[in-house]
């Protein structure tokens, strides 16, 4: 090779149209100019001046509505979050994903926010309420509306025990550095 790079070209000469590889900057989770890690405290400010986008359910379109927890931590300097990768199951779409805790909304009347706090008891033993809530994410649809997911935000300040049901085989602690 004589050093000179050369882009790869189709079979007909002309050259491939590569995707850009930078993703789009929807949530900035540092400032520019702010060299240090975010905190928990960083995360409450967004969330309080944050006034989350909350769909309603259209009979027609949704089949099914869940809610999660998205779970952090401070135990050194960088902020973590709770990941879960969901059990093998035949006939379960949802198998094997990595996942926040969380899942269906049994009944209409059930508060999505409350159900994110039942499945995450359910799926890895935490128990959530008003003490470690932080505040809301925007809802989230499916590519064809069938799925209507509702997010919620949690801090824990302390040590906890996660102990993993049925329904999930693994959990991790990613940072968010």
């Amino acid at each position: 090779q004589d050093g000179s790079h050369t882009q790869p070209c189709k079979p007909d000469g002309i050259p491939y149209d590569w995707p850009s590889r930078r993703r789009p900057a929807r949530l900035r989770l540092r400032s520019p100019t702010r060299a240090m890690a975010m905190t928990l405290q960083d995360i409450q400010q967004r969330l309080d001046a944050h006034e989350p986008e909350m769909s309603t359910a259209r009979p027609e379109h949704t089949r099914v509505r869940a809610a999660v927890a998205i779970i952090t931590r401070q135990p050194h300097e960088d902020v973590e979050i709770l990941f879960i990768r969901r059990s093998e199951f035949d006939g379960d779409p949802w198998s094997g994903d990595i996942a926040f805790p969380g899942g269906r909304i049994d009944t209409p009347e059930e508060p999505p926010r409350m159900a994110a706090e039942r499945e995450t008891l359910e799926e890895v033993g935490i128990e959530l309420g008003d003490d470690e809530y932080l505040g809301r994410i925007d809802d989230v649809t499916g590519r064809t509306d069938a799925v209507l997911v509702s997010g919620f935000v949690y801090g824990l300040t302390g040590p906890v025990a996660l102990t993993p049901n049925h329904e999930v085989a693994a959990t991790g602690w990613i940072a968010m550095s």
